[in-house]
This record gives C-alpha cells, structure tokens and sequence, in this order.
C-alpha cells in the first residue's frame, strides 16, 4: 500500500505541537483506529482527555472518524495520514516557528528515550533480535543536490517497508510469524566537526586560495 503523506503547513503544525496529541496521533498510526477509551488504556490517561485531543486533532484534519463503527458511546478515530513533516526553515519568522522549535526538540527527546529503553531492555530480547539491531554511522562528503538524492533514495525504501507495514496492520496482508515492531531513526546534517576535528568546507579553501591569490598578485613582488 502507498503511505499516505502530508506537510504539514502552520495551522497543522500548531495542532500537533502538544505531547499527548503526538501519542495520540502515533499511536494510530501503530495500531490502527481506536476509541478515545482504547487509547487512554493504552496511554495511561483518562479518556475524557483522550477524546478532548481527538477531537481537536479530527478539527484539524490530521484524524477522520472511521465510518461504520462505533455507537452513540464510543467514536472510532484513525490517522488521516501515515507520515506526515515539514521542513523548520519553512516557519522561521512565522507565528509557528516556536511550534517547528517545540516539534524537533520533541522528537529529539522521544529518540532518546527510545534508545535508551532498547539499551536497558536489550538482553530480554532473543539473539536473534539484538543481532539485527544496528547502530550505525557514514560520513559523507557531498554537494547539497548528492546528499538531497541520497536522503530521497533511502526514504523510498522505507517508505516502501512502511507500505507493507500498513498493509499488515490493516489485514491486507497476513503477519507473518516472529514479526516484531521495528524502529527506525534517519538524521542527515552538514557539519563542521568529526570525532573533535575542526573541518572546513571546499567553498571555503577555494576562497582562501582565491585570496592568497590576489595577494600574490598584489604584493611588492608583481
């Protein structure tokens, strides 16, 4: 299945800028639709606000209510989109920057946290499993359109597994046995530093170059 995608523009950025609707919104991503009481069992919040978060993120059109389910008790939610991002130098200057701020500070704590769970829980894990785990790191040296090509070749391929994975989720496709939830992070930045060595661009060299050249050239000597 294609994973449904959105940007997220400032109206949708400031509706998802709250911990719990992030949970929310995650979490029927994982499982797929639920009731606001679902949730809140799982979450391990009261279902009263639970339901006040649904509403306000099905307002914002990040949820749609699954039609055919649920009675005049219980509403059925679920994702309107799998993925969803935004690019924070699109909002800088804008009334929801601090809400682009909020979101990666956000999601940098959450990849935390994740690590270190796997970290303390991972000799309850068969071999099998902490042998596939990965921890891994390239450095690359690229121009801005090679590194853009790569980073869009590797989310294809994910994007891909994600399909099957909502596919399987969904019951379009059978899960197959010993399959377990994976989790993945991706992060790609430009640096100036590696392993405490000061770097410096090519765009720079050639600059220097250029203007010990001119010096050269202008120097008692010419």
């Amino acid at each position: 299945m294609e994973p449904r995608r959105v940007g997220l523009d400032p109206a949708l950025l400031k509706a998802l800028a709250h911990p719990l609707r992030q949970r929310i919104l995650f979490a029927l991503r994982v499982v797929g639709p639920s009731t606001a009481t679902q949730l809140a069992e799982r979450l391990g919040e009261s279902s009263g606000l639970t339901s006040y978060h649904l509403r306000a993120l099905a307002s914002a059109g990040l949820l749609d209510e699954v039609p055919d389910r649920g009675n005049g008790r219980d509403r059925w939610w679920r994702a309107a989109h799998d993925v969803s991002g935004f690019q924070p130098s699109d909002f800088e200057g804008t009334e929801a920057a601090a809400a682009a701020v909020w979101m990666q500070s956000a999601a940098d704590r959450n990849r935390e946290h994740e690590v270190a769970t796997w970290n303390a829980e991972r000799d309850n894990w068969p071999r099998q499993w902490r042998d596939v785990a990965d921890r891994s790191d390239y450095y690359f040296l690229a121009t801005r359109d090679e590194a853009r090509a790569l980073l869009e070749a590797l989310h294809d391929v994910l994007l891909a597994a994600l399909g099957t994975t909502i596919a399987r989720r969904d019951g379009h496709e059978p899960v197959p046995e010993g399959a377990e939830h994976v989790r993945l992070h991706l992060l790609a930045f430009p640096v100036r530093e590696v392993a405490g060595m000061r770097l410096s661009s090519r765009d720079e060299g050639r600059q220097e170059a250029s203007g010990n050249a001119t010096e050269r050239a202008d120097g008692p000597n010419a």
